[in-house]
């Protein structure tokens, strides 16, 4: 159980790293996420080829395995639904203002 725990924590760490690394390549700051004025920057490189949000899929793997070893396999259980439901809300809010802005730059 140990050793399960080990790999999805240490996968979701390095899985986000790379999706941050490979949007701070392609110039995206965090300045640019929270500004909705901002232009919005995509990429389709590094694990953004693969997932289309690398991010959330590595913070729900970290999370994940910290469950299985604070809980073992209940807190995987009892975790996932949470994370599950936090993410899908946040990518839904995020969708939504990407079509916003493709909506308000393709009127104008």
């Amino acid at each position: 159980m140990i050793p399960t725990a080990l790999i999805l924590i240490l996968a979701g760490i390095l899985l986000r790293i790379w999706g941050i690394v490979t949007l701070s390549e392609a110039g995206l700051t965090r300045h640019q996420i929270f500004i909705p004025q901002t232009p919005p920057t995509y990429t389709s490189k590094g694990p953004y080829r693969w997932l289309k949000h690398p991010l959330y899929i590595g913070a729900l793997l970290w999370m994940t395995g910290l469950g299985i070893l604070c809980l073992g396999w209940g807190g995987a259980v009892l975790g996932v639904p949470v994370w599950v439901t936090f993410y899908a809300e946040r990518i839904i809010l995020e969708e939504g203002m990407k079509r916003e802005w493709e909506e308000k730059t393709s009127a104008s």
